[in-house]
């Protein structure tokens, strides 16, 4: 009898503690995340050699507007990387951040990729870049049969 009643106080002293413990906020998780660590795992991301993970990480500097060095190393993945894959997405973070270094590298891989189909990803994404920048039909439709026509 008396051992039943001390293992029950024991055990409520022991609930008691850990509840106390599990309240208290854990400092670790309250310290914030600053723009320059996430963009240098991402530059770190894009080095990997798991391609769904260099993808994502493109897609994602798009979303946290790199620094120059982001930038740089955005446009070189779109001239030089292996995969087009990642290459596309490259090319689609340059036209979303409207850069006008990747504007023009765009531009220049609309003619000179070596793959066909990141040709034609960059042709598209530099167009529809256009036809938000040039407002009136008349202008996009023009600006649009140049491009596709040189």
């Amino acid at each position: 009898m008396k051992t039943k009643l001390f293992t029950s106080v024991i055990m409520a002293v022991l609930f008691f503690a850990v509840s106390i413990n599990a309240a208290e906020p854990i400092n670790k998780a309250n310290k914030k995340v600053t723009n320059q660590q996430i963009e240098a795992s991402l530059l770190q991301g894009l080095s990997s050699n798991n391609t769904g993970l260099r993808v994502s990480c493109a897609y994602m500097l798009g979303e946290i507007t790199p620094s120059e060095k982001g930038l740089i190393e955005l446009m070189r993945i779109l001239r030089d990387d292996s995969e087009e894959n990642v290459r596309i997405m490259a090319a689609l973070t340059l036209i979303k951040l409207e850069d006008a270094r990747g504007l023009n590298i765009i531009k220049n891989e609309c003619k000179y990729n070596d793959n066909e189909r990141t040709r034609k990803m960059c042709k598209r994404f530099y167009c529809a870049y256009l036809n938000k920048k040039y407002s009136t039909i008349e202008q996009t439709r023009d600006t649009l049969y140049a491009l596709a026509n040189k």
